[in-house]
C-alpha cells in the first residue's frame, strides 16, 4: 500500500496555540484534562486543509467564526502559520513534501496569504528528523516546487509570474493557498498533497441528534457529527452492505440489519435497524436508536468512504458507548488504519479506552505556564515507560499528576 501521511506539523498562531510542533502516526489520540487544547488542535488541522480548497474567510464564515476567533489569545500575534511535513510514495520511491504557509490575519473578516512554499526530498521520513539540526538539513536539500510571495508565484507553468490583481481574482489569490487557484496538473507530487487534503475531515463530535435525522444528497461520507449517516448507508453496494452489517454485528450481536429508506420525494432517507433475538425480531425507528448503537454504526461506516486516503478527526469517541464495548471500537480503529491510507486524530476522555491503545500512539496535551498549548507523547518518557510494565495507560494517566506526566528524563 504507498505512504500518503502528514508526518510532521508546527502550527503557529492559532487561539490558544502559539507554537506548537506534533509528530504524526497512523493512529493519534489526544487526551488531557478538559480545556487543554485538544479540540483547538483538530480545529487548526481542519483550517490548514480547507486553505487548500476555498477562502480562509469564507470557511470561517460558515462555522459562524471572526477572524479575532482565530488569533492567538497568548501573543496576539496577526499571523497564522504552519509547517507541514508529508511523507508520499509513488511506484515504490519514497519522498517527502514540505508545505509552509502563513496568513495574516488583517481585520474581522479579512486574512491574506503572505508567503507559501512547496518543496520535495528524494528520501523517507525518519524519527531522527524530529532533531532541530536534522530538520535544518533536511529544508536544505529541498527542491522547491511552488512559492509564494510579494504577490509574486513561482512555478514553472508561469516562472516568476505575477498574479492579477483584478478584484474578481484578488481575493481568490491572497485569501486561501495557491493549491486553490493555480494549476497544478503538471505536479503529480502537489496534486497528492492537493488530495490528502481534500480528503481530510474533521466529523467533529459524532452527535446522536444528528444521526437521528433523515438525510439526502449523495455524500462520499457520514458527514460532520455523523449528519449523512443515513445517505451514505443508503448509498452503499448489496456487497458494502453486506460487509457493513457483519461489521457492525461484530460487535452488536442482536443486530440482524440495518436499512435505509427514502421517505416521500424529496429524497430524505431515514435510517431503520432490525434486531433479531431467540423468538423475536424487532424493527427500531431512527428516533429510538440509542446514542451508543448510532455512534458504532458511524464508526464502522468509516470503513467505506469513498475515498482512500487523508487525516480523519473524531472528537470524544468514547461518548455513549459501554465500557465492554470499548475495546471492539479500538480494534476496529486499528484494523481501519491497517487496510487503507487513512491517519487518524482522536480525542478521548476515558482512562478506560484508552488501555486498548497502543502507549506510543497517545499524546498528552497540556497547557504552559503561560496558557498556551502544549503536547507531548509522554508514553515515550523513560519514567513512565517503567510504569508500563505493571500499569495500563489509562491507570497512568488517572494515577499520576500532569506535573509527574510531563517529568523529563532527559531522553
Amino acid at each position: 500500500m504507498e505512504v500518503e501521511m502528514l508526518k510532521q506539523i508546527t502550527i503557529k498562531g492559532f487561539k490558544g496555540i502559539t507554537d506548537l510542533t506534533l509528530n504524526l502516526d497512523k493512529i493519534n489520540v489526544l487526551i488531557g484534562v478538559n480545556s487543554s487544547g485538544k479540540s483547538t488542535i483538530l480545529q487548526a488541522l481542519d483550517l490548514l486543509a480547507n486553505c487548500a480548497s476555498r477562502d480562509v474567510a469564507e470557511y470561517l464564515k460558515d462555522k459562524n467564526w471572526k477572524v479575532s476567533d482565530i488569533k492567538s489569545q497568548i501573543s496576539k500575534s496577526p499571523f497564522l502559520s504552519y509547517k507541514s511535513i508529508f511523507e508520499f510514495e509513488e511506484k515504490e520511491q519514497p519522498f517527502l513534501l514540505i508545505w509552509d504557509i502563513e496568513f495574516k490575519l488583517i481585520s474581522a473578516t479579512s486574512v491574506n496569504l503572505l508567503e507559501e512554499s512547496i518543496s520535495k526530498v528524494n528520501s523517507k521520513w525518519d524519527k531522527s528528523l524530529c532533531n532541530p539540526k536534522k530538520m535544518e538539513k533536511l529544508y536544505e536539500k529541498a527542491s522547491p516546487l511552488y512559492t509564494y510571495k510579494d504577490g509574486i508565484v513561482n512555478y514553472e507553468t508561469f516562472p516568476g509570474q505575477k498574479i492579477k490583481t483584478q478584484e474578481s481574482e484578488f481575493s481568490l489569490s491572497l485569501g486561501s493557498s495557491g493549491l486553490k487557484i493555480i494549476d497544478f496538473s503538471a505536479k503529480k507530487e502537489i496534486l497528492l498533497l492537493k488530495e490528502y487534503l481534500e480528503h481530510t475531515t474533521n466529523f467533529e463530535t459524532l452527535a446522536a441528534e444528528n444521526m437521528r435525522r433523515s438525510s439526502r444528497g449523495t455524500t462520499e461520507d457520514i458527514g460532520v457529527g455523523g449528519k449523512q449517516l443515513a445517505a451514505f448507508i443508503k448509498q452503499m453496494t448489496p456487497k458494502q452492505r453486506e460487509s457493513y452489517i457483519e461489521k457492525v454485528h461484530s460487535i452488536l450481536s442482536n443486530m440482524d440489519s440495518i436499512d435505509a429508506f427514502t421517505k416521500g420525494t424529496p429524497g430524505w432517507v431515514e435510517l431503520f435497524i432490525n434486531e433479531k433475538f431467540s423468538s423475536n425480531a424487532i424493527k427500531v425507528r431512527p428516533y429510538h436508536i440509542s446514542d451508543g448503537t448510532l455512534r458504532i454504526l458511524a464508526f464502522v461506516a468509516l470503513f467505506y468512504v469513498k475515498y482512500d486516503s487523508g487525516l480523519l478527526m473524531l472528537d470524544e469517541i468514547e461518548n455513549g458507548l459501554n465500557p465492554y464495548i470499548t475495546t471492539k471500537i479500538v480494534e476496529l480503529l486499528y484494523e481501519f488504519t491497517s487496510q487503507t491510507r487513512h491517519q487518524l486524530l482522536l480525542t478521548t476522555h476515558s482512562s478506560l479506552m484508552l488501555d486498548d491503545f497502543k502507549p506510543e500512539d497517545i499524546i498528552y496535551v497540556y497547557r504552559n505556564q503561560d496558557g498556551s498549548i502544549g503536547a507531548e507523547r509522554v508514553f515515550n518518557n523513560k519514567k513512565i515507560k517503567e510504569f508500563l510494565e505493571y500499569m495500563n495507560p489509562g491507570e497512568i494517566w488517572i494515577n499520576l499528576t500532569e506535573k509527574e506526566l510531563l517529568e523529563s528524563d532527559g531522553n
